[in-house]
């Protein structure tokens, strides 16, 4: 691409979901010439196309749902299809989610043994069960 011209102006074109940019060379004459094009697209129109994302390291929850890792939307449990651990955003604690709901009471991952309050959150220190003394919470 020659960096010799004229003139340029830019061309922006915006709606919800994206920002379109076209630069265009013109020349002395008036006649113009498209350069280059670029579209920026915003996060939550990349999820609304593909579905919200919940995966990386940590995956958290804000009061009871579930945090889009790529747009930070919050999303209903059951709306998700989530299946695993996650950290709640408010106490720093664990939960857990199976068929579509956060699991209470006491749950079991071998060889760990694990204690959830009636929101689904992991208690988080030593728990007795049958006589045992064990960890929950992690």
């Amino acid at each position: 691409m020659s960096q010799e011209y004229d003139s340029l102006y830019l061309a922006v074109e915006a709606t919800a979901d994206a920002m379109t940019v076209r630069t265009y060379s013109v020349s002395a004459e008036g006649a113009q010439s498209l350069l280059d094009t670029y579209t920026m697209r915003v996060p939550a129109s990349v999820c609304r196309d593909k579905g919200h994302d919940f995966s990386g390291d940590t995956v958290y929850v804000r009061d009871g749902k579930l945090v889009c890792s790529f747009c930070g939307q919050t999303v209903e449990l059951k709306d998700s299809g989530y299946t695993g651990w996650a950290r709640d955003e408010a106490t720093g604690l664990r939960m857990y989610s199976y068929n579509n709901a956060w699991h209470t009471g006491w749950f079991i991952i071998d060889p760990e043994v694990y204690c959830f309050d009636g929101n689904g959150i992991a208690y988080d220190g030593r728990v007795t069960l049958y006589g045992k003394h064990r960890h929950s919470g992690k």
